[in-house]
């Protein structure tokens, strides 16, 4: 990390020379140098405008050895691919019997969004014998103090049928080597991945995909390697540890004795201790904020990579609304609401983006942060109305429903009839008050609004579109913008929240009238 003014402004973590293999140039002792420069490529040559005297003022200058180990900001590249030139970077091969194979640097197939521009490329045939092919790996001695998880981006060609059997070697006896021939002094831990048209590690055929490999899925493995202490805890033995990482090695093996054909690139130690967490709650007064409202079980939310567009996580909120995503790496991530497992009705009031994205917001993660921020609100859908006087007994022929609640006090909030016997269905009726009164003989159904005092808007209900559909005015009609009007109405006067009024459609029809269900409605 370099800073300036005690201002940080850059971090390198990987790199690679062309006078050594990695870590060169910094493998060797190192000293400063302060001075004046006069010209160069960046200001040219000094000229006639060139001030001197000049002085440089050094207050101090200050050199700082981490005094714990681990990784640096939950991350360390193990190797990026970039140097392009896996024999100068300490890679290695192997090939069984009767088996051939190689690795090279490709600068055409590299991951998306992250691949940079090179990768690595293996191939090993064994002429058709099922098994053991041969395999790869790269030395490089490493202090992975802090780290939950081995990251690596792999592609395994169509065809490819097999296990890749990733082995982390690492040193128990203090020299910062694996030997060649086994001593019994250091450690191999394993872990097998199957490749397959339906491998359950890696797809063959699929493309690049992202494996994030827990490193306590790892196990000890004394096939070849035997002996160590048998804790996979790479750290170094001069800083308390049992031995850090020396090696991450590739054992490529046949299911069919077909050809192993993989490309890998970007390995990096993570430590996944981060949190992301939140509530989905019942925003009742829908003003986005919680003051201890309800919270929605059961809703379903997924969390992606911004980088790659991966979905990574799925959890689902408990009795009290809440959810939490758990073991992640630093980096910008994405949280969505499946709106398909939201109660039906609701309108998003909250998110930390703001409701102009209603239902995710993205979130840059810092390393190890557990961050609890991360809430929705939404306000119910609205229950605005209830049904009476309605049933095959009073013969009513229509349900009443309404498609909003929100009362403005001008024109555009309408009831639906949602079933009706004919296009001739007529008349809305609207009072303050319920009653039912008994038609004659030939009525089908009962007036089921207040029997005194009834409004009534003096057009025919307008079709929606819909068959049976038809809409009425709610403000024309409580208004009384037609005949009658509804007492207590202010003739034309707005609705307010809170307003209840209880409406009927009815249809004159030859041998009588045919009355629909009545509905209740408190605007709100």
């Amino acid at each position: 990390r370099w800073y300036v003014d005690g201002i940080h402004y850059q971090t390198q973590t990987a790199w690679w020379s062309t006078g050594g293999p990695y870590p060169a140039p910094f493998d060797q002792p190192f000293y400063m140098l302060l001075n004046v420069a006069v010209g160069g490529d960046w200001p040219g040559p000094p000229d006639g405008s060139t001030q001197f005297p000049q002085t440089m003022v050094v207050d101090y200058v200050r050199v700082y050895e981490k005094v714990s180990p681990g990784l640096e900001e939950c991350e360390l590249v193990f190797d990026d691919m970039e140097h392009g030139d896996p024999w100068a970077n300490d890679y290695f091969v192997f090939s069984g019997t009767g088996s051939t194979g190689d690795i090279w640097p490709d600068f055409t197939e590299v991951p998306p969004a992250v691949g940079g521009t090179a990768s690595l490329g293996a191939s090993w045939t064994s002429g058709g014998a099922p098994g053991f092919q041969g395999g790869f790996g790269r030395t490089r001695p490493v202090d992975l103090d802090g780290a939950t998880h081995l990251d690596l981006w792999m592609r395994a060609d169509a065809g490819v049928d097999g296990v890749i059997e990733l082995n982390l070697q690492d040193d128990d006896d203090g020299d910062d080597k694996i030997a060649g021939t086994p001593d019994g002094a250091d450690d191999e831990f394993q872990l097998v991945l199957t490749v397959g048209p339906q491998g359950s590690d890696l797809v063959a055929g699929a493309g690049w995909q992202l494996l994030s490999l827990p490193l306590s899925s790892f196990v000890d493995d004394n096939s070849y390697h035997f002996g160590g202490n048998g804790i996979l805890d790479p750290v170094p033995v001069k800083d308390g540890g049992n031995g850090q990482l020396v090696n991450i090695v590739f054992v490529l093996i046949s299911n069919t004795g077909g050809d192993m054909d993989l490309h890998s690139d970007l390995w990096a130690f993570t430590r996944r201790t981060g949190v992301m967490s939140g509530r989905v709650w019942s925003d009742e007064d829908g003003d986005g904020i919680d003051t201890s409202e309800p919270g929605l079980a059961g809703v379903s939310l997924e969390l992606i990579d911004t980088v790659t567009g991966l979905v990574v996580a799925t959890e689902v909120t408990d009795a009290t609304g809440m959810y939490s995503f758990g073991g992640l790496a630093p980096g910008t991530l994405e949280v969505r609401v499946d709106t398909a497992t939201l109660p039906g009705g609701v309108t998003p009031t909250y998110d930390p983006d703001g409701v102009a994205t209603p239902h995710t917001f993205q979130r840059a993660l810092a390393c190890d942060e557990v961050w609890t921020e991360g809430a929705f609100g939404y306000e119910p859908g609205a229950s605005c109305a209830s049904s009476y006087c309605k049933g095959p007994v009073n013969g009513n022929e229509g349900d009443l429903a309404i498609d909003t609640c929100v009362v403005d006090g001008g024109p555009g909030n309408t009831l639906v009839l949602s079933s009706s016997p004919s296009a001739l269905f007529g008349y809305p009726m609207i009072a303050a008050a319920q009653g039912s009164v008994t038609n004659p003989p030939g009525a089908n159904g009962e007036l089921c609004v207040g029997p005194s005092g009834v409004g009534r808007y003096n057009k025919d209900l307008r079709s929606t579109g819909g068959s049976g559909g038809y809409s009425v005015d709610i403000y024309n009609s409580v208004s009384g913008g037609g005949s009658g009007g509804i007492p207590g109405s202010a003739g034309g006067g707005a609705l307010s929240p809170g307003d209840t009024w209880n409406f009927q459609c009815w249809n004159r029809v030859s041998g009588g009238s045919t009355f629909s269900a009545a509905f209740t409605v408190t605007f709100q």
